[in-house]
C-alpha cells in the first residue's frame, strides 16, 4: 500500500472537481473515482435495504460506510486529515465492508470489491499488479461459485429483492468501470505528451500547464520567461549523426536545468527550442552570455555551440503561456543580424514586430478566402536581346485597408508558423491558369516560375497538384518552373530529392535560387541537377569596381555552362551592374533596372506590347 498512500497524500488540498484536472497523478484520479462510485453506491445500497428489509444491522452498516465515504470526500480532500481519512475509506471498502455484505448478500457487493481491487491494481507497480490480478482472479471464482448457492441459503424470496438491488449494483459497476478505462487511456496520453521523449524534460503543453499552474499559486510573484533557440541545429545533426543530435538536445536541457538563473520550469518546446521560466529576483542577465555559448564534445570532436534567447518580462498575468512564450521568440529575431549578442529584450521594438506577425496571422484565412493574395511578375530579360523571355511570381499581399503588404512582414511569419504552403499552393494555382488561358487563347506566353519552400517538398497534397498541373498541359510544361533556394537544398532528404526529380521527369524546369549565399554552393553545383542557376542578389550588388567579386562571378558562370545550366543574374538595378554581369557571360538578369514586379494586367499588357 505504499504507493496509496503517495496517490492519498496527493490528495490534500483538492476539489472532486480537480478529478478532470489533466495534470493530476493519475493514481490520484482512481482513487477519487473510487470514493465517488463508493458513495454513491453505498448510499443506494443504504436507501435500497432500507425500503426491502427496513433497519437492521447491515442497513445501518450501509449506512456508515455511506457517511463516511461522503465525509472522507468532503473533508478529506480538503483539510490536512484526507491521508487519516483516506486510510479509513480504503479500510471501511476493502476490509471490512465488502467482505461482511458479500457474504451477507452474496453477488450484491461484488462489483463494490471489484472496484476496489481495480483501484488497488491501479494504484500499484508494475511488479505488484501480476499478483493482484491473480487474487482478483481467484477471488472471481469464489464469489461466482458462493453466489450460485445463495438461493439455498436465504431462500426464494430473498433472492428475488436481492436481484433487484443487484441490478442497480451491476449498472454502477459498469459505468464506474468504463469511467475508469476512458480516464486512464486519456490521461496517460495526456500525461505522455506532457514530457519530451528526447530529453525527460516538458513538452510544450508540459512547460505551458506547468508555468501556468506555477503563476497561479504565486500571483504577487514576479517571474521572466526564456526562449532559447539552437543556432544552426541541422549542423549538429550533420557531424553526430540522428542519435548524436539527441544527446546534443539532452546536454542541452542539463545545461539550462542546472543554469546559475536556478529555473524553476524547463521544457523543449520544439526541434532545437527550449524554454525556462525564472524568478525575477537574483536574476542576472549576464550570466546568460556564458550559458548561451555552450562547448560540446561527442565522439571525440569538440564543437562550440550558439544558443540565441529571447527575455520577456511576465508583467501581463492576463496573458496565456502561449502568448507569453511568442513574445520571448518573437524578442530573438532581432539577434541574427547583430552577432555580438546572444540575447534579446520584448521591449517596444518587439512588441511591434509581435503585433504585427499576430495581425499577420489573425488575417491570413479571411486573406486566403477573399483572394487578397496575389501574385506580381518580374520579367525576366535576355542579355543578348534584351528581351523578356521569362517571368518570376512573387507573392503580394493587398489588404483591402493597408494596401500592400510588403513580402519582408507575411512571409517570415508564414514561414515561422509552417504556414506558407497555403501561400504557395495560392501562387501556383493562379500561375497555371494563367499560363494554360494563354496556350488556349494562343497568345504569346512565356515561362513562369514559383517559389518552392522546404515545408512545400513535404506537402504531399501540394506536391501531386502540381504534378496533377504538368499532366493537364503536357504541351506546355516547360512553361512550369520552380524555384528552390539552395538553403532548402542543404536540408533535402533523399525523399524530398525524389519529390523535385518528379516534378523534373514531368517536364518541368528546376531552378536553384540565391545560389552563392551559403558555403556549398560549389558541392551543390556538382551533386545536383539544375535547368537554370539564379545567382545570389549580393553578387549583382557587390560585382562594379570589385575584381574579385567578378573573378567569382565570371568563374560560377563558366561551371554552370560546362554542366549545362544557365545563369540568371538576380538584383540588378542599374546599367553598371547589368553591363558587368553581361560581360561575365550570364544568360538573363532580373532586377528593377529593366521591371519591377508588376500586377497581372500590367504584365500581360508587356507580353501583348
Amino acid at each position: 500500500m505504499g504507493t496509496a498512500k503517495h496517490g492519498l497524500e496527493t490528495m490534500n488540498s483538492v476539489s472532486v472537481r480537480s478529478l478532470f484536472d489533466t495534470e493530476m497523478n493519475i493514481k490520484t484520479r482512481a482513487l477519487i473515482a473510487v470514493a465517488l462510485a463508493g458513495a454513491v453506491g453505498n448510499s443506494l445500497g443504504f436507501l435500497a435495504n432500507l425500503f426491502l428489509y427496513g433497519m437492521n444491522f447491515v442497513t445501518g452498516f450501509c449506512f456508515l460506510c455511506a457517511v463516511l465515504i461522503i465525509c472522507n470526500l468532503f473533508f478529506g480532500l480538503k483539510s490536512k486529515h484526507g491521508v487519516f481519512l483516506g486510510y479509513l475509506m480504503l479500510a471501511v471498502l476493502d476490509v471490512l465492508e465488502f467482505p461482511l455484505l458479500t457474504l451477507t448478500y452474496g453477488a450484491v457487493m461484488y462489483p463494490y470489491l471489484i472496484i476496489g481491487f481495480h483501484a488497488v491494481v491501479i494504484v500499484s507497480e508494475k511488479s505488484r499488479r501480476t499478483l493482484l490480478c491473480t487474487l482478483l482472479g481467484i477471488y472471481d471464482i469464489a464469489v461466482i461459485v458462493y453466489s450460485s448457492l445463495t438461493p439455498y441459503i436465504f431462500g426464494p424470496q430473498d433472492a428475488i429483492g436481492l436481484l433487484g438491488s443487484a441490478v442497480i449494483t451491476f449498472g454502477i459497476a459498469i459505468f464506474t468501470e468504463a469511467a475508469l478505462v476512458i480516464m486512464w487511456q486519456n490521461v496517460s496520453y495526456v500525461e505522455n505528451t506532457q514530457i519530451d521523449p528526447v530529453t525527460k524534460t516538458l513538452s510544450r503543453i508540459g512547460f505551458y500547464k506547468k508555468t501556468e499552474k506555477i503563476l497561479n499559486a504565486d500571483p504577487a510573484g514576479e517571474y521572466i520567461l526564456l526562449f532559447f533557440n539552437v543556432v544552426s541545429f541541422k549542423t549538429i545533426n550533420s557531424l553526430f549523426g540522428v542519435e548524436g543530435g539527441n544527446r546534443f538536445l539532452c546536454a542541452a536541457a542539463d545545461r539550462l536545468a542546472n543554469a546559475p538563473f536556478c529555473p524553476s520550469v524547463v521544457g523543449r518546446t520544439s526541434t532545437d527550442h527550449f524554454a525556462c521560466l525564472v524568478k525575477k529576483a537574483g536574476f542576472d542577465r549576464s550570466c546568460l552570455e556564458r550559458v548561451c555559448q555552450m562547448p560540446y564534445t561527442d565522439m571525440g570532436l569538440k564543437v562550440n555551440v550558439l544558443l540565441y534567447c529571447g527575455v520577456y518580462e511576465i508583467t501581463d498575468r492576463s496573458l496565456p503561456v502561449s502568448s507569453m512564450y511568442d513574445r520571448a521568440c518573437s524578442a530573438t529575431s532581432f539577434l541574427h543580424s547583430s552577432g555580438s549578442k546572444f540575447y534579446a529584450e520584448y521591449d517596444k521594438v518587439a512588441e511591434s514586430s509581435y503585433c504585427g506577425e499576430t495581425e499577420v496571422i489573425g488575417q491570413l484565412d479571411k486573406a486566403i478566402d477573399n483572394g487578397q493574395f496575389q501574385p506580381f511578375y518580374q520579367p525576366i530579360v535576355e542579355c543578348a536581346t534584351g528581351k523578356i523571355v521569362s517571368a518570376e511570381a512573387l507573392a503580394r499581399w493587398i489588404h483591402p485597408e493597408m494596401g500592400m503588404i510588403s513580402p519582408a512582414v507575411f512571409i517570415p511569419t508564414l514561414e515561422k508558423k509552417d504556414m506558407v504552403s497555403a501561400l504557395d499552393r495560392i501562387i501556383a494555382c493562379k500561375v497555371h491558369s494563367l499560363l494554360k488561358q494563354r496556350l488556349t487563347e494562343e497568345r504569346r506566353v512565356i515561362p513562369v516560375s514559383v517559389n518552392l519552400s522546404r515545408m512545400d517538398l513535404y506537402d504531399t497534397a501540394l506536391m501531386d497538384e502540381l504534378n496533377k498541373m504538368l499532366r493537364e498541359m503536357p504541351e506546355g510544361n516547360k512553361l512550369h518552373r520552380f524555384e528552390i533556394t539552395e538553403s532548402t537544398y542543404e536540408d533535402m532528404s533523399a525523399y524530398t530529392l525524389d519529390v523535385v526529380s518528379a516534378l523534373r521527369n514531368a517536364g518541368a524546369s528546376i531552378l536553384i535560387d540565391d545560389f552563392g549565399s551559403g558555403f556549398s554552393s560549389l558541392g551543390m553545383i556538382t551533386d545536383y541537377e539544375f535547368d537554370i542557376i539564379k545567382l545570389d542578389i549580393q553578387f549583382a550588388s557587390k560585382i562594379v569596381g570589385n575584381d574579385r567579386v567578378r573573378i567569382v562571378v565570371q568563374s560560377l558562370v563558366d561551371m554552370a555552362h560546362k554542366i549545362g545550366s544557365k545563369v540568371v543574374a538576380e538584383g540588378v538595378e542599374n546599367k553598371e551592374q547589368y553591363l558587368a554581369v553581361k560581360e561575365c557571360g550570364c544568360d538573363y538578369v532580373q532586377g528593377y533596372y529593366f521591371y519591377k514586379p508588376l500586377p497581372e494586367d500590367k504584365f500581360l499588357e508587356l507580353l501583348d506590347s
